[in-house]
C-alpha cells in the first residue's frame, strides 16, 4: 500500500521544480521509489493512493504535472475543502479495466486533495479513470495483475462499497500474487 503525502520531488522524474511546488522529502521519495520498484520486480500486488499513485507512475519512469491550477479548467476542484469522508467529483472509469471490475463498472464518486497529477504515463502503465477536466485519476499495470493507483483518498470513503472493494481486492491479490485480476467484482461478504 503506497500512501498519500507531500509532493514528489521533481528530480525523481528529471524535471526542474515549479515555483509553486509544495513541500517535498527527497530522502523518503528515493526510498519509496526503490521500495515500489522492488515490489514490482517481485510481482507484489500494489495499491497506490493519491501520492502513492503518483509514486507508482514515477517508479515506472513516468512524470507528473507539478501545479494543477495551471492545467485545470475549473470544472473540478482537485483540492476540495470538504472533509475526506465526502466526495467532490466523479471519475469516468474505463470499462475494460481492473478498476471497473473491482468497483462494479461505471463512474465512481471520489474525493480530491492533490496538488500534483500524472502527466506522462510510466512504462507498462495505462490510464483507467479520468476526471471531467481530463486529468488521469487512476492507472494500472497493463498485464492484468493487481497494480493500481488511484488519485483519490479511498481510505476515507470505505463506507462506500466501491471504495472498500479496492482494499478487499488488494487483500485478495496478496493471496495469489502475480495472478491476473479476477473478472468479477468482489463483494464485501
Amino acid at each position: 500500500l503506497l500512501t498519500g503525502g507531500p509532493d514528489l520531488d521533481p528530480s525523481t522524474y528529471g524535471a526542474p521544480p515549479h515555483p509553486e511546488l509544495g513541500p517535498t522529502d527527497p530522502v523518503v521519495d528515493v526510498f519509496e521509489i526503490a521500495l515500489c520498484r522492488h515490489a514490482l520486480r517481485r510481482r507484489v500486488p500494489i495499491l497506490g493512493i493519491c501520492r502513492g499513485a503518483q509514486l507508482l507512475n514515477v517508479a515506472r519512469q513516468g512524470t507528473l504535472h507539478q501545479h494543477l491550477p495551471e492545467l485545470a479548467d475549473g470544472t473540478v476542484e482537485h483540492r476540495q475543502s470538504l472533509p475526506g469522508t465526502r466526495t467532490s467529483h466523479e471519475v469516468r472509469v474505463a470499462p475494460d479495466s481492473s478498476l471497473a471490475q473491482t468497483t462494479g463498472g461505471g463512474p465512481v464518486q471520489v474525493n480530491s486533495f492533490h496538488h500534483q497529477a500524472i502527466d506522462r504515463l510510466g512504462f507498462d502503465m495505462r490510464a483507467v479513470a479520468w476526471s471531467q477536466d481530463g486529468l488521469i485519476e487512476a492507472l494500472e499495470e497493463q498485464d492484468g495483475r493487481f497494480v493500481l493507483g488511484v488519485q483519490w483518498h479511498a481510505e476515507t470513503l470505505v463506507s462506500d462499497a466501491e471504495q472498500l472493494s479496492l482494499f478487499e481486492r488488494l487483500v485478495e491479490a496478496t493471496r495469489h500474487p502475480g495472478q491476473p485480476a479476477p473478472r468479477e467484482r468482489r463483494g464485501s461478504d
